[in-house]
């Protein structure tokens, strides 16, 4: 300070004595009021600008300056954050335990300047919609936070919602599933977007109340609501709150119907069809994706598959309101929306199109189904290359929503076709059985569009076996040839009396069956099988053992 007054002083002491040099003769350079400054030897050094007082040194246990806010997040300060994803928590207070110092608010990015007095105290820290918490300062006034770490003060939510969930006519509904999704925004940042970890499997009861806990009160929250026999219900913009309120519905339902008929081609009803109607309603959120929030919520719809989504088989119906008579299903209790109705139906191609749902309207729509494409094509004949008529022929399929056993049969030609969807996966399994002949099994490889199976010409045998004092409840027929090639297998017939007539193919040559039942003694019989006719094998009875 008084290196700075001497400054002060000495320059304007230059100052006088050049404008009395250059002046004409008047004192002006003088101050009035004040003596001229006295300089001996003035010192050879360039002008000194004026410069603003030093701040006088603190004293001992005074407060310093403390700012209240950063302008951006310091790594090195502590952080004030919600337990859920540490995101910063603006405006929570920070109070000096047993003193009336001035409590201290953190900043957009939950941050906050100790003054240096607090140092070896402890704070009491809080926010509102949060649980409180005490930290130590240790003697160099960081933070020592219940974690044993210097940096993150950590709140638990403690906020809650409480909603009801209801039918289409505000009926209230139990046992209904809800689910909790949060966007929560976070300084500087896309928001946090995620299912809510501690609402998993919350159910409505009690008049379709449900309650769920310790929620960040900042969040915009996401609430689901899903019942198999109704649907599913989505809405945002919940809020968390700390104090107990009225209770906010979720509607389950809609009041827009889909009437669906199906039928061919030809006007004829199709059985076994199967409707699914997916879709969104209109009043679901997350449809435009605008700002952060809201693409963050459509994010969460897509993630929890959040869509109204029916199943329904198709029955006879007529009158009552229908347009067409045949193979029909309803949709009621529809959202307004527009809805993706998919059709699949064993041998027909697949059926798909858009129906507009309005509330308080009825949609009725007739399907007129194609046939498949054809899969592929078949040829069946005998060991001498002739075409066999009405061979049976099974395809066992994958990878649709119909996959199992299909059936058709050769035509006078020996040609069959396999009609099926494109998503089959391959191989298919074929199988082939006709009277007189060979049964077997082949599969279809994903390149083959046209097979043709051999069917070895097959001889008959049939006969009676009787069973006196029956006693037992089937009889078993084993089969065995020793000529190449060797083959063995059983037969099983029920018992409904006491005896039993049996027919089966068998391939040509020299057989052998042992015929058996519970309680009664084996009978042998050896017989010739030719690739024509039928040969009747002799009469058994079963003799009590």
């Amino acid at each position: 300070m008084r290196f700075a007054i001497g400054a002060l002083l000495l320059a304007a002491a230059l100052v006088v004595a050049v404008l009395a040099l250059v002046g004409d003769g008047d004192d002006g350079g003088s101050v009035p009021g004040e003596p001229p400054p006295t300089v001996t030897e003035p010192p050879i050094e360039p002008p000194v600008e004026p410069a603003p007082a030093d701040p006088a040194p603190a004293k001992p246990g005074a407060s310093d300056p403390t700012p209240t806010t950063v302008p951006e997040a310091d790594p090195s300060r502590p952080v004030v954050a919600s337990a859920f994803e540490d995101v910063p928590i603006e405006g929570a207070t920070l109070r000096l335990s047993g003193s009336s110092d001035a409590a201290l608010r953190t900043d957009r990015f939950g941050q906050f300047v100790l003054p240096t007095h607090w140092a070896g105290g402890s704070a009491d820290v809080s926010a509102p919609g949060f649980g409180a918490t005490r930290v130590d300062l240790d003697a160099d006034g960081r933070v020592v936070a219940s974690d044993g770490t210097s940096r993150w003060i950590r709140l638990a939510p403690a906020s809650s919602i409480r909603g009801r969930v209801v039918g289409p006519d505000g009926t209230p509904l139990d046992w209904v599933a809800v689910t909790l999704a949060v966007v929560l925004p976070r300084p500087n940042d896309e928001p946090v977007a995620k299912r809510w970890p501690l609402a998993e499997r919350v159910l409505s009861r009690d008049g379709g109340a449900f309650d769920i806990d310790g929620l960040d009160p900042r969040g915009r929250y996401l609430v689901v609501a899903r019942l198999s026999r109704i649907g599913v219900a989505a809405e945002s913009d919940w809020k968390a709150t700390a104090e107990p309120g009225t209770r906010r519905p979720i509607r389950l339902g809609g009041g827009g119907e889909a009437r669906v008929v199906v039928v061919d081609t030809a006007g004829r009803p199709v059985t076994g069809a199967k409707a699914t109607l997916t879709g969104r309603p209109d009043s679901f959120p997350g449809g435009v994706s605008a700002d952060p929030a809201t693409r963050g919520v459509a994010r969460l719809m897509r993630e929890l598959r959040v869509e109204v989504s029916r199943d329904a088989f198709f029955a006879r119906v007529s009158g009552g309101g229908w347009t067409h008579e045949g193979m029909g299903a309803y949709f009621r209790d529809l959202p307004s929306g527009r809805y993706t109705l998919r059709i699949a139906a064993r041998g027909y191609a697949s059926y798909t199109t858009v129906l507009v749902v309005e509330r308080g309207g009825v949609v009725e729509h007739l399907a007129t189904l194609e046939d498949a494409a054809v899969a592929f094509r078949g040829l069946v004949v005998d060991d001498s290359d002739q075409p066999i008529k009405g061979a049976q022929v099974q395809v066992l399929t994958t990878g649709s929503s119909f996959a199992g056993y299909r059936t058709t049969a050769s035509d006078a030609q020996g040609y069959f076709e396999v009609r099926g969807p494109e998503e089959w996966r391959a191989p298919l399994r074929l199988s082939l059985a006709a009277t007189g002949h060979e049964s077997r099994t082949r599969l279809v490889g994903p390149n083959e569009r046209q097979v043709t199976v051999r069917l070895a010409r097959h001889g008959a045998i049939y006969g009676t076996v009787g069973f006196p004092g029956r006693g037992a409840e089937e009889v078993v027929f084993t089969f065995s040839r020793a000529a190449a090639p060797p083959l063995a297998f059983e037969r099983r017939l029920d018992l409904r009396g006491e005896a039993v007539r049996y027919q089966w193919d068998l391939p040509p040559g020299r057989w052998r069956v042992r015929i058996n039942c519970a309680g009664k003694r084996e009978a042998r019989l050896d017989f010739d099988v030719t690739p024509t006719g039928a040969v009747e094998l002799p009469a058994v009875t079963l003799q009590p053992k």
